[in-house]
């Protein structure tokens, strides 16, 4: 029998997942960024966070910079909410011409893409729709809490090869 079984414990203070918002205005026919959050943390918790808002896109999409970095160096999965909030990010850096920022190797999934696919839901796609679809109560939460939380609800119930 093993003593000193430290390395089996679940540790609560591993971060697994990044719940990433991304905050997006249309202009016309194209969408722009005007801000982003994360909680970087696992399923019980978020351990950092942050944000950043601002009227220039360039600066706002630089400033992700050393969020993406620690994404991966912690080989986290990155979750969002809907599925437009990827290509959104990636056309926006393509369409700068922002070369340092890398999302090559990073895996990124959407709430929305897995209530399609495992859930019977109709109506809009969104944060505070799916909470309400969940009885999930989030009157003081921010969106990456948001994120969080709809994910642990969601997770026991769809394959665990769909998120690790």
């Amino acid at each position: 029998m093993i003593e000193n079984k430290w390395f089996c414990e679940p540790n609560p203070f591993r971060e697994k997942y990044c719940f990433f918002y991304l905050r997006t205005t249309l202009d016309g026919d194209q969408q722009l960024i005007n801000g982003w959050k994360t909680g970087i943390g696992n399923i019980d918790s978020i351990i950092h966070r942050n944000q950043f808002s601002n009227v220039d896109e360039n600066q706002i999409i630089n400033s992700l910079l050393p969020e993406v970095k620690v994404w991966r160096k912690k080989n986290v999965i990155v979750i969002t909410d809907t599925e437009e909030k990827i290509p959104i990010l990636r056309t926006r850096i393509a369409a700068l011409g922002i070369d340092e920022i890398n999302l090559s190797a990073t895996r990124m999934i959407s709430l929305e893409s897995l209530f399609n696919k495992y859930f019977s839901c109709s109506g809009d796609a969104n944060l505070q729709s799916w909470c309400i679809l969940l009885n999930i109560n989030m009157q003081e939460s921010d969106e990456p809490d948001m994120i969080r939380i709809i994910l642990q609800k969601l997770i026991r119930l769809i394959p665990d090869e769909e998120i690790p």
